[in-house]
């Protein structure tokens, strides 16, 4: 989340997994900053890039995760911590920790948000927006709910469209913040996109944006499967920041059933 310009040189991260039933061991990557992919019962593709903008330490996370109690539910997550460096690198961490103990006790997306707010609230370093989603693979369907985060989108046969969701505060804002839920039917071969807003807000030379707009044609335009999705986003980030500085962290995390 943008807030004061970075003071050093940005650094890539990107991670891809195919996970299966076949795959009992955790996927992850200390390349790759708060980002953590673990295995699903049914084949599920996912990738995800962390940019941090000083290339240290990023106030960025995504995780996908099989939840315990029902290994036919996993658990996307997204969040972005305001400013960046030390201060909101402090901040992220402590909502993964918090997301760990949260989805111990209940995996209900609006419960889930509302004990990391309740948890966050009153800290000095400010607030986190989150995209929380829980996914049926069973029924095919995601149960999400969103504290005040980019709406993620939705790549079906060719197709895109925002994951529309009822937005409700960054968590740490409102002690009392009531997050609502939202279900929605997928298909076999949906994609999933959640990305933070530095992905939108990357600048070129001149100041401007690239845009909702565009990322969706670049998302639109690419061989749908997660990692080649993040990857030429990326890709088409970088080639419009040329010349400029990265302000944000920017973070993608693609997920294909």
């Amino acid at each position: 989340m943008r807030k004061t310009p970075p003071m050093m040189n940005q650094q890539d991260s990107l991670i891809h997994s195919t996970i299966t039933s076949e795959r009992p061991e955790p996927f992850s990557s200390d390349d790759v900053p708060h980002a953590t992919v673990v295995t699903a019962p049914l084949r599920v593709e996912v990738a995800a890039s962390i940019r941090p903008c000083n290339g240290l330490a990023g106030g960025d996370c995504c995780e996908v995760l099989t939840l315990q109690s029902d290994s036919n539910h996993l658990l996307m997550f997204i969040a972005d911590a305001v400013g960046h460096g030390a201060r909101a690198a402090k901040l992220i961490a402590k909502t993964r920790s918090l997301l760990r103990q949260c989805i111990n006790e209940t995996s209900a997306p609006g419960a889930v948000l509302s004990r990391l707010n309740q948890g966050l609230y009153g800290l000095s370093y400010n607030f986190v927006t989150a995209f929380l989603g829980v996914i049926n693979l069973q029924s095919l369907s995601i149960t999400y709910a969103n504290a005040g985060h980019p709406a993620p989108l939705l790549l079906r046969k060719g197709k895109i469209q925002v994951l529309n969701t009822v937005l409700s505060l960054p968590l740490g804002i409102e002690e009392d913040e009531p997050y609502k839920v939202t279900e929605f039917p997928l298909v076999s071969g949906d994609t999933i996109l959640a990305l933070t807003d530095g992905v939108y807000d990357a600048r070129n030379s001149e100041g401007a944006d690239i845009g909702i707009t565009r990322v969706k044609q670049i998302v639109c335009n690419s061989i749908q499967r997660p990692h080649e999705i993040v990857e030429r986003v990326v890709s088409e980030i970088e080639r419009h920041e040329a010349g400029g500085k990265q302000w944000d962290d920017q973070t993608l995390l693609a997920l294909r059933i």
